[in-house]
């Protein structure tokens, strides 16, 4: 019973610190440290355990690394301001990245988010575009073409012709760039203005519009007895200026240079961007920002949007008089006296009169 008991205490014991050194340096030395064990009454074990951890280094205890301050924005930080001057980064330059836009958002407004953050406010609102890349002003070949149009619609209402301007844009919804190359993921959009009958038909789809497409267009939503003496305005005419038919209208191509000042059409899908856009700003509506949400779905989300926007523009602005009144006056027709009106400045900008900054 004894032997037994001083068997146990013997295998639980703490060996002196002097023979563990000894063990090791035994090792080290290339002698026969296991023997050496055996005649120190030291359990194989023990001695196999210092020999095989004697390269290895104590742990040191390492102190926490001190937490930096995030620079991150708060909530009150981010709010419509912020939002609208990314989406505006973006929608000036599609090719910039989260990171970029980190930057100049850190550099112009003060205010430091995440490039997820970023991208997450890019996918909840929707860009449009109407002429990538933008025209040179300088161009020599472009002035003169703006030259040409100009005074071609102006002897065109000079002998009482109905001009009717057609007007594109495409509405992105900011993804990944893989997807943002399928061209029917974007919306295209087609408008139809009359220089005395006002917005005439205005619609939109996914994918654009081709020459056939839009031939088709013309002679399914408008009148033929409009086009027998009507001249249509686009820029996707060639710049040709056939004679009229009685099936086939007179084409224009739209001036390269100030087409937004030139084309009323231009108006009318602003002011139904701008619907769009405030309604995503305002929170009153969204659209789907999750990474994991179908493509589609969220093109049919921005199509719904897009009807809202074109029914509830009353197309119509409040010009307000001296005394305080108010007019109401259809947004088409004020684009297209603005445009009539315009004429004259943008010949004299072409043809040297006066100089802008483009």
């Amino acid at each position: 019973m004894k032997e037994g008991l001083a068997t146990s205490q013997t295998a639980t014991r703490r060996y002196p610190k002097y023979m563990r050194e000894e063990i090791v340096s035994w090792a080290r030395e290339g002698k026969n440290w296991s023997q050496r064990a055996k005649e120190l009454g030291i359990r194989h074990q023990s001695a196999y355990y210092w020999v095989s951890s004697a390269h290895k280094r104590p742990p040191q205890e390492t102190k926490p690394k001190p937490k930096k301050p995030r620079g991150r924005s708060t909530s009150s930080q981010v709010n419509s301001k912020v939002v609208e001057f990314v989406c505006s980064l973006y929608e000036a330059d599609p090719k910039m990245t989260p990171a970029q836009i980190c930057l100049r958002l850190q550099g112009e407004m003060s205010v430091t988010v995440a490039q997820s953050t970023a991208h997450k406010y890019l996918r909840g609102m929707v860009f449009t575009r109407s002429r990538i890349p933008p025209p040179d002003h300088t161009s020599l070949e472009a002035r003169e073409e703006t030259r040409k149009y100009i005074s071609a619609i102006s002897s065109y209402m000079e002998q009482g012709k109905e001009i009717i301007w057609l007007g594109r844009t495409i509405f992105n919804l900011h993804t990944r760039k893989s997807v943002s190359r399928l061209q029917e993921l974007h919306i295209h959009s087609l408008a139809a203005i009359s220089s005395n009958l006002g917005l005439l038909h205005a619609s939109f789809k996914r994918g654009p519009y081709t020459k056939h497409d839009q031939e088709i267009w013309i002679h399914q939503h408008l009148q033929p007895e409009l086009l027998s003496d009507a001249v249509l305005v686009s820029d996707a005419f060639e710049n040709t200026d056939a004679p009229t038919t009685a099936s086939v209208p007179r084409r224009l191509q739209l001036a390269p240079l100030h087409t937004e000042r030139l084309n009323p059409c231009e108006a009318y899908w602003t002011k139904v961007t701008e619907k769009v856009k405030t309604r995503l700003l305002s929170g009153e509506a969204h659209l789907p920002a999750d990474s994991a949400t179908d493509e589609n779905q969220r093109l049919g989300c921005l199509e719904r949007l897009l009807t809202d926007a074109m029914a509830t523009v009353a197309v119509c602005n409040t010009i307000y008089e001296e005394d305080g009144e108010g007019e109401e006056e259809d947004v088409c027709d004020k684009a297209v006296r603005d445009s009539i009106e315009c004429l004259t400045d943008v010949l004299q900008l072409v043809t040297g009169l006066k100089a802008e900054q483009s």
